[in-house]
C-alpha cells in the first residue's frame, strides 16, 4: 500500500511539472491620459492625449495639442542699442520673418504594442498612428523700427509689419529696433484650416502599470487649404513636415 501510494505521488508530482501557469501581463486598465511634452524640427508642441485601453495591446487616442511653428532658417538676433529718447533698451527679434504660426490639432489614433516581451526588461515597444484636424492661426509679425517723424523731425519708433511696398524699410537691418510686443498683431491673424497625419515608434518605459513614462519619435505632416508664408523671400507652401521627438507622462486608471 505504501509503495503504490508513495508511486501515486511521485506520479503527480511528474504530471504537474509538465504545466506551466500562464504568466501574468500586468493589470490592464481602462482608461490613460498623459501629458506630451514635443520638439519638432520646427518649433514645439504641448499636448494632452486621453486613451481607451482595448486590450493589454491596443489603445485608442485622442489627442488635442497647439503647436509654435518656425522656419528651420529663423535667426533669433538683437542689434544691442539705446533708443536715447525715452531710454528704452532694443528687444530680439527674427530677422526676415514675416507671420507667425500657431497650430490648433485634435484628432484620434491607435497606439499598438508589438509584444510584452520587452516588458520584462522595463520597455514595451510599440507604434503610433493618428490624424485629424488643425487649424492654423497665421500672426502677423511686427517690428519696432527707428525713422524721423515727419512733424517734429526728430528720430522716433514706428510698429510695421512686412508689406510689399515697405520691405526696404522692413529689411533694413540698421534701423530695427526689435520685435513689438508678442501680441501685437494677434487680433489681425488669418485663420487657416487644413489636416494633419502622424506617425511614430513609441516606447513604455516600466511594466505596463499605472504610470506613463514614454519616449516617442516620429514624423508629422500639415497640410494647410492655402501656402504659408513664414519668411520673406522663401517658398510659400500648403504643408509643412517635421520630425519629433516626444515625452510623455501620465496615468493610466
Amino acid at each position: 500500500m505504501i509503495i503504490i501510494l508513495a508511486g501515486t505521488i511521485v506520479g503527480q508530482e511528474s504530471i504537474q511539472s509538465t504545466f506551466v501557469l500562464p504568466q501574468t501581463k500586468g493589470v490592464i486598465y481602462n482608461r490613460e491620459h498623459n501629458i506630451d511634452l514635443r520638439i519638432n524640427t520646427n518649433g514645439y508642441t504641448l499636448g494632452l492625449t486621453k486613451g481607451k485601453i482595448k486590450t493589454f495591446y491596443k489603445t485608442s487616442t485622442f489627442f488635442f495639442d497647439i503647436t509654435l511653428h518656425k522656419d528651420p532658417r529663423e535667426n533669433r538676433q538683437n542689434n544691442k542699442v539705446i533708443f536715447a529718447r525715452t531710454n528704452e533698451t532694443s528687444t530680439p527679434f527674427v530677422y526676415g520673418k514675416v507671420n507667425s504660426l500657431y497650430s490648433l490639432k485634435a484628432g484620434k489614433g491607435i497606439k499598438r504594442y508589438w509584444s510584452d516581451k520587452a516588458s520584462k526588461r522595463g520597455v514595451m515597444v510599440g507604434y503610433i498612428v493618428e490624424g485629424g484636424l488643425t487649424l492654423g492661426i497665421l500672426q502677423p509679425y511686427y517690428l519696432k523700427v527707428a525713422e524721423i517723424d515727419a512733424e517734429t523731425g526728430l528720430p522716433s519708433l514706428k510698429e510695421i509689419t512686412y508689406s510689399g511696398g515697405n520691405e526696404a524699410k522692413y529689411l533694413d537691418n540698421s534701423r530695427i529696433f526689435g520685435r513689438s510686443n508678442i501680441f501685437k498683431g494677434i487680433l489681425e491673424s488669418t485663420l487657416v484650416p487644413g489636416v494633419h497625419f502622424q506617425t511614430g515608434i513609441h516606447c513604455d518605459f516600466g511594466k505596463y502599470d499605472n504610470f506613463i513614462k514614454a519616449l516617442e519619435v516620429g514624423t508629422m505632416i500639415n497640410v494647410f487649404t492655402q501656402p504659408i508664408e513664414l519668411m520673406v523671400n522663401q517658398p510659400k507652401r500648403p504643408f509643412l513636415v517635421n520630425f519629433y521627438l516626444s515625452l510623455q507622462f501620465g496615468k493610466r486608471v
